[in-house]
């Protein structure tokens, strides 16, 4: 075989999977799940959460889990993103556990979304961490952000 007849292949192969990428691309990206698939029983699987609803600073009206903790040294903000929904978390939480943190897990607003690094988006989620804790009437403390996009 000449190299122009493997280049040719090679070329006829990347073409394919592109083509099989186009075919296939509703089945390839990722759907997020909506309730009620998923396990939405987190006190039978030992997690001690509590159904929140709230709204943020930017006026989104956000639905999320507290799962509160004796003696907490830090809060968790974690916005889990477009992969699936909160039960989906339920793994991840057991395991941060011990951590005794305080976390709140929930939906990331359009703000969030939009861009992490504004120094304003900042401030709107340490406003938005200010003003659950003290609705909660919990002492403020650190806070730390997982799953941020």
């Amino acid at each position: 075989m000449t190299w122009i007849q493997s280049a040719g292949l090679l070329v006829f192969f990347v073409l394919l999977y592109a083509a099989l990428l186009l075919i296939f691309e509703n089945k390839i990206i990722f759907h997020p799940s909506r309730y009620p698939e998923g396990f939405w029983e987190p006190a039978s699987v030992g997690v001690v959460a509590q159904d929140i609803y709230f709204t943020a600073e930017d006026g989104v009206k956000l639905h999320g889990w507290f799962i509160p903790a004796r003696n907490a040294v830090a809060t968790l903000l974690w916005f889990h993103g477009n992969a699936g929904n909160l039960s989906h978390r339920l793994d991840n939480i057991q395991r941060l556990t011990p951590l005794n943190f305080l976390y709140l897990i929930t939906e990331a607003t359009d703000v969030v979304k939009a861009n992490l690094m504004n120094r304003e988006s900042i401030w709107i989620l340490g406003r938005l961490i200010r003003r659950f804790l003290q609705w909660m009437e919990y002492p403020l403390m650190p806070c730390f952000f997982l799953g941020v996009p």
